[in-house]
């Protein structure tokens, strides 16, 4: 029985030794005859190295417009009820007494001068401020004679002590002077430096024998 097998298995072990035989014919017949043709062959392989640019990219999901949260937006109502800073006691008088400009020789007052002087005056009139004085002094630039420019300080002050007479402040609570060209604001010819000494200071101070006295408007 066993001879039997071994009959019936011999040609196949025959076939599978011819099969392994004529492969390692060709094999060796590509590297002696033809060793070149066989290596480049080898080399012509490619090599596939993952870069990062070669990953794929992060999916980025769209959601609806339906589904996307916005922040709620303000109300009117909101807005207008924040906290607005409230400006000084100083820089209220800061904002109220800045000088008066003139053109040359000019002492008018312009429209938003009278303004900004009325504005002045009632605040001068309030109850808290009946111990504030003010001063007025006026101004020239360098052109002109010592007492031409003189002359024209004090119609330049007086102007503007009339406004503020004439919003309701009393004379007693007001002093003018003149300085003409005396006092420059900036030293200089140009018409910049000119521009800014024509004009009229406006000096508040506290008048402390009024408060003992009593006001006064």
């Amino acid at each position: 029985m066993i001879a039997t097998y071994l009959s019936r298995m011999l040609p196949a072990i025959k076939l599978l030794w011819m099969s392994f035989f004529f492969a390692g014919c060709v094999d060796h017949l590509a590297l002696n005859k033809y060793p070149h043709s066989y290596q480049k062959s080898q080399q012509e392989e490619p090599k596939i190295v993952i870069k990062p640019d070669n990953l794929p990219l992060k999916r980025i999901v769209e959601l609806p417009e339906e589904q996307i949260e916005t922040p709620p937006a303000m109300s009117e109502d909101a807005t207008e009820a924040a906290p607005q800073r409230l400006p000084t006691r100083a820089e209220i008088i800061a904002a109220l007494s800045r000088p008066i400009f003139f053109d040359l020789d000019v002492y008018q007052l312009s429209v938003e001068q009278q303004e900004q002087l009325t504005k002045l005056a009632a605040f001068l009139k309030e109850p808290k401020n009946v111990n504030l004085k003010i001063r007025i002094e006026g101004h020239c630039d360098d052109r002109g004679t010592r007492e031409y420019n003189f002359a024209l300080g004090a119609r330049r002050a007086s102007s503007v002590m009339q406004m503020l007479e004439s919003a309701g402040i009393k004379e007693t609570r007001m002093q003018s002077i003149s300085y003409g060209k005396e006092r420059p604001a900036y030293l200089g010819g140009s018409e910049t430096s000119r521009a800014q000494n024509r004009r009229a200071d406006l000096l508040i101070r506290p008048d402390f024998q009024s408060a003992l006295t009593g006001p006064s408007s």
